[in-house]
């Protein structure tokens, strides 16, 4: 009797280790070590959701960020965790970059029209097209900083997907991922108009692509964990976060959301553009929290309670703590 009991507990713990590891296997999360996170990293830096230098084998904030991105990209739950509907969706993203032949279908896709009488974009372009205009369409995201590449290809890839998205997002339009008749008069009107300079500001760059380029980075950290008194990609407060990204696109403000409060000019409410600095009195008197207003009455800021994201002017907490926004990009 003993020693059927004794088995029957050698055979429930050998169960239980094995459960364990099956579900190691099969889901890769925040904290986790080995082969398989190292693997993962690899795939989402191919991908262009991961921005490393050097993949490692732990599963930290960027990993999870990257697959938080992955997911919302590719419809699925955006939890952060790496379980096999997942999986699943990478293999089918890898194996459409590899050939064409396995193509996503967009969420919201731009109705194709006739060819216009315009030279540039005569057709529609997206996910797995290839052609010299999709290389010239990277060219001019990459000038608006949207798109951080060295070398552009003529293959539309994730990578210029999410370019796109971010384009799209910024300019208040359809996000789809697509390059239709919308998103290609809102591209070409946006790259007119940087490319109208003042004689005698040479070679500097425009107002309106600084505004593309900060926008686009702002949104490129959502998700961001909150830390007072951070300044850095692994968690930024909301002075910190703001001067971040401002820096990263060659502009130096001050460190403070009080002391950015007096920079730039004035701007009422009702005149509010995308870029400008909102300012928020919170947690003591005077401007004591700041976002960057996106456009549609929404901002994007480090927050307390949910780090880097965006929410609404219009929100009853920031409606009634709102107190003046600024215009420091020129």
């Amino acid at each position: 009797m003993k020693k059927s009991v004794k088995v029957l507990s050698i055979l429930l713990l050998i169960l239980i280790v094995f459960s364990s590891s099956a579900f190691a296997l099969s889901y890769l999360g925040y904290g986790m070590r080995g082969n398989g996170v190292n693997e993962l990293q690899n795939n989402l830096k191919s991908l262009g959701y991961l921005d490393i230098n050097r993949t490692t084998d732990y599963y930290g904030t960027q990993t999870r960020n990257a697959v938080i991105a992955f997911q919302r990209d590719n419809g699925l739950k955006a939890d952060g965790y790496f379980g096999p509907a997942s999986k699943a969706a990478l293999e089918n993203v890898k194996a459409g970059k590899q050939n064409s032949e396995s193509k996503p279908e967009p969420t919201k896709p731009e109705p194709s029209t006739p060819p216009t009488t315009s030279t540039r974009y005569p057709r529609v372009l997206r996910y797995a097209m290839s052609g010299t205009d999709v290389k010239e369409l990277q060219e001019d995201l990459k000038s608006l900083g949207y798109l951080k590449i060295n070398n552009t290809t003529n293959y539309f890839g994730t990578m210029t997907v999410n370019a796109l998205k971010a384009f799209q997002r910024s300019s208040a339009i359809g996000v789809d991922g697509s390059f239709g008749p919308q998103t290609r008069t809102t591209l070409l009107k946006t790259l007119e108009g940087t490319s109208s300079s003042l004689p005698n500001r040479g070679n500097e760059t425009s107002a309106a692509t600084k505004i593309n380029a900060v926008t686009a980075t702002a949104r490129s950290y959502i998700g961001v964990p909150y830390a007072m008194g951070g300044s850095t990609p692994k968690a930024f407060d909301c002075s910190g976060y703001t001067q971040y990204i401002m820096k990263q696109n060659g502009m130096n403000i001050t460190r403070t959301a009080a002391s950015q409060y007096n920079e730039g000019t004035s701007v009422s409410r009702s005149n509010l553009q995308r870029g400008d600095f909102v300012f928020f009195e919170t947690y003591k008197a005077g401007a004591s929290h700041v976002g960057i207003y996106l456009g549609n009455n929404e901002f994007i800021s480090a927050t307390s309670s949910s780090g880097v994201r965006i929410t609404k002017l219009t929100d009853n907490y920031w409606n009634t703590r709102y107190i003046g926004a600024r215009r420091i990009i020129k």
